[in-house]
C-alpha cells in the first residue's frame, strides 16, 4: 500500500473519568443511584442486578461491575456499563 492507503499507528488519547464499582449491595446501588440522578440519569436496583441509563438505552450492571461517567468534548456528561476484567485493563487510578 502507498501513500494515505497505508495502515497507520494511533494512540488511544488519554480521558480521565469518574467511576463507582458495584459491590452488589442495596446501600451502593443506592449511593449509585443518587449519583447518576445528579447528572440527570436514571438507575434502578434489582435483586443481584441494576439498569443503568445510558447512551444506548438501559444497560444491566451486575456486581463488580463500574459505572462510568464522563464528560465528552462538549462538557455533556455520559454514563456507561464497563465489565470489570476490561476496566481493569483499560483505566488504572489517578492520583
Amino acid at each position: 500500500m502507498k501513500g494515505s492507503m497505508s495502515p497507520k499507528l494511533y494512540t488511544r488519547r488519554a480521558i480521565t473519568v469518574t467511576a463507582i464499582q458495584w459491590d452488589g449491595t442495596p446501600e451502593n446501588a443506592s449511593y449509585i443511584i443518587d449519583w447518576l440522578r445528579e447528572s440527570g440519569y436514571v438507575a434502578e436496583h434489582w435483586p443481584g442486578f441494576m439498569t443503568v441509563d445510558t447512551l444506548s438505552g438501559m444497560v444491566n450492571c451486575s456486581p463488580t461491575d463500574w459505572i462510568v461517567k464522563d464528560v465528552g468534548e462538549t462538557y455533556s456528561v455520559r454514563f456507561y456499563v464497563v465489565a470489570n476484567n476490561m476496566f481493569t485493563e483499560t483505566y488504572e487510578a489517578t492520583p
